[in-house]
């Protein structure tokens, strides 16, 4: 075997991995999606078991904290808008009303570590959209490790 061959193995595997990976996340958001549609529909029946706050996201302590944390539930790409409406959907402990400022700080951060892409560069009142990069997808990459 030669160098050749052996990098047609590795890149295999890799976009075998990436397929396998993919297929996992979006299995995942699916099940999520179901689960939240369930519980919708309970108290939609007037269902008085009902937890107050079904949807919430385990207790975070800061605002960086629930940033990465939302991440994930944010579908494909995503402004700082999308985020707000998510640690207010999720994280109500989190001081209100949520600085865009602070938002748009954390997620630059998070783009200049690597742990999101920039889709499209913001100008003005445009928000910045943002996505994860492939292969950065692992929960514990963002935040969820807790979860």
């Amino acid at each position: 075997m030669d160098t050749r061959e052996l990098e047609q193995i590795r890149e295999h595997l890799e976009a075998s991995y990436q397929e396998k990976l993919d297929a996992l996340e979006a299995e995942h958001k699916q099940d999520l999606e179901a689960y939240e549609r369930l519980w919708r529909a309970m108290a939609g029946n007037g269902n008085k078991a009902m937890p107050a706050g079904h949807l919430r996201g385990p207790h975070v302590r800061s605002l960086h904290e629930a940033v990465k944390a939302v991440i994930p539930y944010a579908q494909g790409k995503f402004d700082i808008n999308v985020i707000i409406r998510l640690i207010l959907e999720r994280h109500p402990e989190i001081k209100t009303p949520i600085n865009p400022t602070s938002v748009s700080g954390i997620l630059r951060s998070l783009e200049k570590n690597g742990e999101l892409k920039l889709a499209k560069r913001g100008a003005g009142k445009r928000p910045s959209i943002y996505q994860v990069p492939r292969g950065n997808v692992h929960p514990k990459s963002l935040g969820r490790n807790s979860e």
